[in-house]
C-alpha cells in the first residue's frame, strides 16, 4: 500500500522502508497529478463563474498569477472534457487553445500518435499558425525589430534554454538553426 501524499507539503517524506513498487506508485501518482491539475483548476473556475459569478474574482485573487489563471481558463474553454486527450498534458492543449478547433485537434492527434512533447507541439502549432495566417512572420526589412525581439526572447529564457540554444546556434555556423528533439 502506497503512503499517503500530503498535498499541502512542500517536501515529500517517504518511509525509509518503502518498497520499490510503492515508491514507483507515489511517483506515478505525483506525475499524473501534475499532468492534469490545471484541468481540474480550470473546471473549478468554470463552475465558480457559473455558480458564484459575483464572488469568483475575489476567489481567483488568491491564485496570484493572473496570467496563468487566464491561460487555464482559455484552454478549458477551448477544450471541454470530451475534447481533452488524457494521453497529453494540459500544456499540449494550451499551446493550441487559441487555434480554430479544425486546426488544433489534428495537431493534438499528431502529438499523441508521434509522442511529441509539449515543447515540440508548440513549435508545430506556431508553424501551422503562420501557414494559416493566424500569426505573421516578421518582415525581414525590419532587422532592428527582429534583433530587439530576439534580445527580449533571450533575456526571458531560462539559463538552460539559452545554453541549449547557444549550442544549436554554434552548430549551425551562422546558418539555419535545426531543432531536433
Amino acid at each position: 500500500m502506497s503512503p499517503a501524499v500530503n498535498t499541502e507539503a512542500v517536501t515529500l517524506a517517504l518511509p525509509d522502508n518503502i518498497a520499490f513498487p510503492d515508491w514507483l506508485d507515489v511517483g506515478r501518482n505525483l506525475a499524473a497529478s501534475k499532468r492534469h491539475i490545471d484541468w481540474l483548476i480550470g473546471d473549478w473556475i468554470t463552475f465558480g463563474r457559473k455558480q458564484f459569478p459575483e464572488q469568483v474574482e475575489l476567489a481567483l485573487e488568491q491564485f496570484g498569477d493572473r496570467k496563468q489563471v487566464k491561460r487555464i481558463e482559455k484552454t478549458v474553454e477551448a477544450f471541454p472534457p470530451h475534447l481533452r486527450s488524457p494521453k497529453l498534458s494540459f500544456d499540449h492543449h494550451a499551446h493550441v487553445a487559441d487555434m480554430p478547433a479544425q486546426e488544433a485537434l489534428p495537431l493534438l492527434k499528431k502529438a499523441e500518435t508521434e509522442n511529441l512533447d509539449a515543447r515540440h507541439l508548440r513549435i508545430e502549432a506556431m508553424l501551422r499558425k503562420v501557414e494559416i495566417g493566424q500569426i505573421y512572420p516578421r518582415d525581414e526589412d525590419h532587422e532592428d525589430d527582429m534583433l530587439l525581439a530576439l534580445v527580449r526572447a533571450w533575456n526571458r529564457a531560462s539559463r538552460n534554454v539559452r545554453s541549449e540554444f547557444f549550442e544549436m546556434a554554434e552548430k549551425s555556423k551562422h546558418g539555419l538553426v535545426d531543432f531536433q528533439p
